[in-house]
């Protein structure tokens, strides 16, 4: 890599790390919001992470600091701990307000999240699932062209000369547009002679070749492609933010279901293997779930670095989808996580017994051994990664 090159990756890593903090601060505004509103006293409102660069004591009485390490921000109230019943403190304010104090940053989250959608709405909303929420009636539909993005060996589009890059432009007469489409014409069109038409380097040529029938595992024409979809609004753009939230948010939870359920799955057939019984293939399903986990390291290192260079759609979006995800990893019921302390909270209210300052500590303290140990892993994911 060039100097140019490694300075560019470095400010685009900072500017990522930046963004990140972004990210963390409006969690941590919303804690401070509804400490606020709840009679909670905010001691200190921190951007970054110490040592401090700068601090300054507000009218309002918060000390407001910006310190030294771009890696988030933090929220600190005076006593924190349930059994802490002084005045102005979080245990001293009823059940409601320490809800909506520890669900206000996950809710300041999906608001972001849903601001940034809005507004990716008015300029074009890249299509990230199927079925993606529009208004028909408010839906402008942006096609960009289906590239060749990878060809398999030995099929028919590796014998015919088909090579990344090239843009596919019909197939027996037929227009491709969407990139999602081309598996369905290629397998209705399955074992017949069909005329392609692509472009390369500007020029459209046209090709005679016969699909596969699909038996060899090569596809039909044996390509993977891929096409820019997005959609654009005018006056429902705040709506589509809205519902792509909670959509987003309903599919982040199940991909994070499918992702725990290839872990634990894939761990149980490992010890089945080691014992001699089951059917084996625990790796594979435990590689699956490491493909869905992205640390720090990754978002910063990996994934910021390829959105800057795609423009600043693809990094806005990026800011979208990492702040309603933020949100849902608060909403677990992790002991040290927003999500978990709510649940003690509720467990306490419930069994109407409360949590001494002892029991809170040690379980907080576990879950974030447990976080720890997840962070582990994520970072030793995300340094493969960069390393392979």
């Amino acid at each position: 890599m060039t100097p140019l090159g490694v300075l560019i990756l470095i400010l685009q890593i900072l500017g990522g790390l930046l963004l990140l903090t972004l990210i963390v601060v409006v969690h941590e505004l919303g804690h401070y919001f509804m400490a606020r509103k709840n009679g909670i006293v905010v001691e200190e409102f921190g951007i970054g992470f110490p040592p401090a660069a700068f601090k300054r004591k507000l009218k309002n009485g918060v000390i407001l600091s910006i310190n030294w390490l771009p890696i988030g921000g933090f929220c600190r109230v005076k006593g924190e701990s349930s059994a802490d019943k002084r005045k102005g403190t979080y245990g001293a304010t009823s059940f409601g307000g320490k809800t909506q104090f520890l669900l206000g940053g996950i809710a300041a989250n999906l608001i972001f999240a849903a601001l940034v959608f809005a507004v990716l709405s008015l300029f074009g909303m890249p299509k990230l699932i199927p079925n993606q929420f529009v208004v028909p009636a408010d839906n402008h539909e942006i096609l960009g062209p289906v590239e060749v993005s990878h060809v398999v060996d030995g099929s028919v589009a590796a014998e015919s000369g088909l090579e990344p890059g090239d843009i596919l432009l019909s197939l027996d007469g037929q227009p491709i547009e969407r990139s999602s489409d081309f598996p369905s014409t290629t397998a209705a069109l399955a074992g017949q002679t069909v005329a392609l038409t692509f472009q390369r380097d500007g020029q459209d040529r046209t090709q005679t070749l016969t699909l596969g029938d699909g038996t060899d595992g090569r596809g039909f024409l044996g390509v993977s492609t891929f096409s820019e979809e997005s959609n654009r609004a005018t006056w429902s753009a705040p709506i589509v933010g809205v519902c792509l939230t909670a959509q987003l948010t309903y599919e982040t939870f199940k991909g994070l279901g499918i992702m725990l359920g290839n872990l634990f799955v894939g761990i149980f057939q490992n010890i089945q293997s080691i014992f001699g019984f089951g059917p084996g293939g625990g790796s594979a399903k435990i590689a699956a779930a490491g493909d869905g986990l992205a640390g720090p390291i990754g978002i910063v290192g990996i994934l910021f670095p390829g959105a800057f260079a795609s423009g600043a759609s693809v990094v806005l979006l990026l800011v979208g989808v990492i702040s309603l995800s933020l949100a849902v990893m608060n909403l677990l019921p992790i002991p040290a996580l927003d999500g978990g302390r709510w649940l003690m909270i509720a467990i306490s209210k419930l069994t109407k017994k409360p949590i001494s300052k002892e029991t809170e500590e040690k379980i907080i303290t576990r879950g974030f051994m447990v976080i720890l140990g997840l962070a582990a892993l994520t970072i030793f994911l995300d340094i493969w990664r960069l390393a392979t």
